[in-house]
Protein backbone atom coordinates (compact mmCIF):
# COMPACT_ATOMS: atom_id res chain seq x y z
CA UNK A 1 0.00 0.00 0.00
CA UNK A 2 2.75 2.46 0.87
CA UNK A 3 5.13 1.32 -1.86
CA UNK A 4 5.96 4.88 -2.84
CA UNK A 5 7.41 5.64 0.59
CA UNK A 6 11.15 5.79 1.22
CA UNK A 7 10.98 2.59 3.27
CA UNK A 8 10.61 0.54 0.09
CA UNK A 9 13.84 1.83 -1.49
CA UNK A 10 16.61 -0.29 0.02
CA UNK A 11 19.13 1.12 -2.45
CA UNK A 12 19.00 4.63 -0.95
CA UNK A 13 21.95 5.91 1.10
CA UNK A 14 21.64 5.50 4.87
CA UNK A 15 20.52 9.09 5.67
CA UNK A 16 17.58 8.79 3.24
CA UNK A 17 16.51 5.24 4.01
CA UNK A 18 13.57 5.03 6.44
CA UNK A 19 12.00 1.97 8.02
CA UNK A 20 8.26 2.68 7.82
CA UNK A 21 6.21 1.11 10.64
CA UNK A 22 3.49 -1.34 9.62
CA UNK A 23 0.85 -0.04 12.03
CA UNK A 24 -1.43 1.20 9.24
CA UNK A 25 -1.43 -2.18 7.55
CA UNK A 26 -2.48 -3.78 10.83
CA UNK A 27 -5.44 -1.37 11.07
CA UNK A 28 -6.59 -2.32 7.57
CA UNK A 29 -7.45 -5.96 8.16
CA UNK A 30 -10.15 -7.40 5.87
CA UNK A 31 -13.68 -7.65 7.21
CA UNK A 32 -15.20 -11.07 6.64
CA UNK A 33 -18.68 -11.52 5.28
CA UNK A 34 -21.13 -12.79 7.89
CA UNK A 35 -22.38 -16.33 7.39
CA UNK A 36 -25.79 -16.35 5.73
CA UNK A 37 -27.75 -19.38 4.59
CA UNK A 38 -30.76 -19.65 2.27
CA UNK A 39 -32.90 -20.41 5.33
CA UNK A 40 -32.03 -17.12 7.05
CA UNK A 41 -34.55 -14.31 7.20
CA UNK A 42 -33.64 -11.80 4.45
CA UNK A 43 -33.96 -8.86 6.85
CA UNK A 44 -31.54 -10.44 9.31
CA UNK A 45 -29.11 -11.29 6.50
CA UNK A 46 -29.29 -7.70 5.27
CA UNK A 47 -28.59 -6.37 8.76
CA UNK A 48 -25.57 -8.68 9.12
CA UNK A 49 -24.20 -7.49 5.76
CA UNK A 50 -24.86 -3.87 6.69
CA UNK A 51 -23.01 -4.31 9.99
CA UNK A 52 -20.02 -5.81 8.13
CA UNK A 53 -20.05 -2.87 5.71
CA UNK A 54 -20.13 -0.37 8.57
CA UNK A 55 -17.17 -2.15 10.19
CA UNK A 56 -15.26 -2.16 6.89
CA UNK A 57 -15.89 1.56 6.36
CA UNK A 58 -14.71 2.38 9.88
CA UNK A 59 -11.50 0.41 9.26
CA UNK A 60 -10.94 2.29 6.01
CA UNK A 61 -11.41 5.61 7.81
CA UNK A 62 -9.02 4.48 10.54
CA UNK A 63 -6.46 3.38 7.96
CA UNK A 64 -6.71 6.69 6.12
CA UNK A 65 -6.21 8.58 9.37
CA UNK A 66 -3.24 6.36 10.24
CA UNK A 67 -1.55 6.96 6.88
CA UNK A 68 -2.22 10.68 7.14
CA UNK A 69 -0.79 10.81 10.67
CA UNK A 70 2.28 8.86 9.61
CA UNK A 71 2.83 11.07 6.56
CA UNK A 72 2.47 14.18 8.74
CA UNK A 73 4.85 12.73 11.31
CA UNK A 74 7.55 12.15 8.72
CA UNK A 75 6.94 15.60 7.25
CA UNK A 76 7.16 17.18 10.71
CA UNK A 77 3.71 18.74 10.47
CA UNK A 78 0.59 18.40 12.58
CA UNK A 79 -1.89 15.75 11.41
CA UNK A 80 -5.17 16.99 9.96
CA UNK A 81 -8.64 15.52 10.13
CA UNK A 82 -9.83 12.85 7.72
CA UNK A 83 -13.23 13.56 6.19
Amino acid sequence: MLWGCAGMHADLPAPLQVQVPDICERVLEPVGMPPVTPRDDARVAFMKDEAALITANERIKGGRACVQDMRSGYAGTKAGKVP
